[in-house]
């Protein structure tokens, strides 16, 4: 019996620690994308208070190219209709299909700015959108970035975790263990059983 007890303590323990890796994961991953988006929504503000409408804008978002390049992000200005008025990764904006139907452009409009995460259709890998009105109310500007979440920290965060593990086991097996020698003397001659939980009758 003394077996089955130590086994119902360690999976308990781990059942604990398992739910805290995963509320963990959760709010971190909330905390990273919080961040991620405020960021890129700055960067947004800042062009759009050096960007002047009465001059060419394909011009002027060419001298943001080089930055998103090397960034691995793309810069985009839409109409307020959905047409592209101007992609740093696309030389002819004006035969993109129309992003009146993207999430991040549609909240943009409501409410003034938005975002979104998906595989680009462009790129074709995961990006993370974000978008905000223009201060001349006539466009929509847009930085993507690829974007991953916590999974690509989850290589640097696996041994730290596999460890946090091992040494729980091993405390646990000492602390049930000494726990069982302290009260295995109360009951001489009576194995310790564990009663199994039932539900009360309604």
């Amino acid at each position: 019996m003394r077996k089955a007890i130590l086994k119902k303590f360690i999976q308990l323990l781990f059942l604990a620690l398992a739910l805290n890796t995963f509320i963990f994961y959760v709010v971190t991953s909330s905390m990273l994308l919080k961040k991620t988006r405020s960021n890129m929504m700055f960067a947004l503000e800042t062009a759009d208070s050096l960007f002047d409408y009465s001059d060419d804008l394909q011009e002027q978002a060419g001298m943001l190219k080089k930055v998103a390049d090397m960034n691995q992000s793309r810069f985009t200005i839409v109409k307020k209709d959905g047409t592209v008025e101007v992609d740093t990764e696309v030389s002819n904006a004006a035969a993109m299909e129309n992003h009146m139907e993207r999430e991040e452009v549609k909240e943009a409009l409501q409410y003034g700015s938005g975002h979104s995460i998906r595989k680009s259709e462009t790129l074709g890998i995961q990006m993370l959108y974000v978008a905000r009105m223009s201060s001349n109310g006539e466009y929509i500007f847009r930085l993507a970035s690829p974007y991953s979440g916590m999974q690509e920290y989850l290589i640097m965060l696996l041994p730290a975790v596999l460890l946090s593990f091992a040494i729980a086991f091993f405390a646990s097996s000492m602390e049930a263990k000494d726990t069982l020698d302290r009260i295995s003397p109360l009951f001489p001659g009576r194995p310790l059983r564990i009663s199994p939980i039932r539900a009360s009758p309604l």
